[in-house]
């Protein structure tokens, strides 16, 4: 009886080891300092679970790409993993349920991403094709960290609940989940907050991200002062508002939105990359291909707050028929409000049916095609700022007059590729002979339908106030001043007659009052 019982032990273990074994080849995996790293997975499709012990070695990490593609629909990780690596289950398309044991203290980059990436002009970029199942997810207390784009394209997600521990999330960590309507937060995480079911850093001022799935419209909080990049992309939004406290507005922040409206509070400073375009990618046979897809926004007005517009801030609004630049811009980046869409190596303009631009006095640089594909376009005023204009900027604009304030830009040939237009400049302004060399635009004399004081012209010369008066040559301007606005009572005290488009006035009275305002009219 001993000896069948030592047989049958024998047996049984036998089997136990043979089972052990059989499991443990589903798996590839490497040793490092006494812990094993699963490096790939060979098993059948469906449900898996990953063993805790590999040649008595506890496995503690998920390396990256381990299960990437595969056909898997469940996954129970052991307790002894502390570790999901990059696109550890990156583009598992049928996987609708995992287990994250309270081991793990990080989650990759691309990790359960449900897209797959494409690459145009050495660029990397994620495109939906199908997306991970999941549902639901809780992030444990014991994870700390959740990189870029873990949970990117999960178009099935509803809902999200991050744990204590938590402290850092990578960019777009959960953009393209379209279903997505809350994330939750701990109330004792040190990093984060949730108001509403939207993701705050803890002190509330940097909104972090908003559910794709929410609809209508939506307020950022007051004290809110950053827009983190990818905030709001693919969001579902039709209105949003962007209270006074905003200074900054990320790249992507409202990337491939619905929007049909922003009203922009008064102290926004910055608009980033491609922080309201439109444009997707999507794979096409060989091709990348971009296309304007969202962004309906019809009108935009620049706060006289903001300073820059970043490169393809506004791309692809094919909506947008009027823009409005406060004050204060400075530069207008790379293609942001341009309308072409790509194809291979062909454009074609698809959106920006804006037909009149005033760039303000303001702006020093227009970058590269930051109106190109404007098909619509039929006029543009220059402020007397502009220093240069970049490359196809204004290229497929179509018959598009150009009205410059002041002197000539630096341009080249390719500025307005494709388009007819006469470049008209004021009397008085400079550098126009070497803009048609350079551009080989033409050039004509602007002649105003009335007298203009040129912007930046006045001030105290020879002990005198003065200012340059331009309009047509040859015709004479009266020159009024009053002392009181409130009674408006304005006196004539010169009448200047143009040389060459142009005159200096100069008043020698000037310190006899106050106070002195002045206003010019034609004869």
């Amino acid at each position: 009886m001993k000896t069948l019982h030592k047989l049958a032990s024998r047996l049984f273990l036998g089997v136990l080891l043979f089972a052990a074994g059989a499991a443990h080849a589903q798996f590839t995996y490497t040793t490092n300092n006494g812990t094993i790293t699963i490096t790939g997975y060979t098993g059948p499709d469906g449900a898996v679970t990953i063993p805790d012990v590999i040649d008595g070695l506890p496995v503690t990490d998920i390396g990256t790409n381990a299960f990437a593609g595969a056909d898997l629909t469940s996954v129970v990780i052991p307790d002894s993993v502390a570790n999901i690596g990059d696109y550890g289950f990156y583009y598992c398309v049928n996987l609708t349920n995992v287990s994250i044991p309270d081991s793990v203290t990080n989650i990759g980059a691309y990790a359960f991403s449900g897209a797959t990436t494409g690459t145009s002009g050495g660029g990397t970029y994620p495109v939906i094709v199908s997306g991970c199942p999941l549902t639901s997810i809780t992030i444990p207390n014991s994870v700390t960290s959740i990189g870029a784009d873990a949970f990117y394209g999960c178009l099935l997600l509803t809902n999200v609940t991050i744990g204590v521990g938590l402290t850092s999330i990578g960019d777009s960590a959960f953009v393209y989940c379209s279903d997505l309507t809350a994330i939750n937060v701990a109330l004792n995480n040190s990093a984060y907050t949730s108001i509403g079911g939207v993701l705050f850093n803890k002190s509330a001022t940097t909104l972090v991200q908003f559910p794709d799935g929410v609809v209508g419209s939506y307020s950022i909080p007051s004290g809110v002062t950053d827009i983190e990049s990818n905030a709001f992309a693919d969001c579902s939004l039709t209105n949003v508002t962007i209270g006074d406290s905003v200074t900054n507005i990320g790249d992507y922040a409202f990337y491939d939105c619905s929007l049909i409206n922003v009203t922009m509070g008064s102290n926004v400073a910055s608009i980033g990359n491609y922080a309201f375009s439109g444009t997707v990618y999507e794979l096409s046979g060989f091709l990348t291909v971009l296309v304007p897809l969202g962004c309906p926004l019809t009108s935009v007005t620049i706060p006289n707050s903001v300073t820059s517009i970043g490169n393809y801030a506004f791309y692809g609004c094919y909506g947008l028929t009027n823009v409005t630049f406060g004050d204060s811009v400075a530069s207008i980046g790379n293609y942001a409000f341009s309308g072409l869409a790509y194809s291979g190596l062909s454009s074609t303009p698809l959106g920006c049916p804006l037909a009149s631009v005033t760039i303000p006095n303001s702006v020093t640089n227009i970058g590269p095609g930051a109106f190109a594909g404007c098909g619509s376009l039929t006029n543009v005023t220059f402020g007397v700022g502009l220093t240069s204009i970049g490359d196809y900027a204004f290229e497929e604009c179509g018959s598009t007059d150009a009205y410059f304030l002041g002197n000539a830009p630096s341009a080249d040939s390719s500025v307005f590729s494709y388009d007819t237009l006469t470049a008209y400049y004021l009397p008085g302004t400079t550098g126009w002979a070497e803009f048609t060399t350079n551009t080989g635009v033409p050039t004509a004399l602007w002649t105003l339908p009335y007298p203009l004081i040129l912007n930046g012209s006045s001030g105290v010369r020879a002990n005198q106030f003065g200012f340059t008066i331009t309009w047509a040559t040859n015709v004479p301007v009266v020159v009024e001043a009053s002392t009181d606005l409130s009674r408006r009572v304005w006196t004539p005290i010169a009448t200047n007659t143009l040389s060459s488009g142009t005159s200096l006035f100069t008043d020698p009275d000037w310190k006899n009052y106050p106070n002195r305002f002045y206003r010019i009219r034609s004869q």
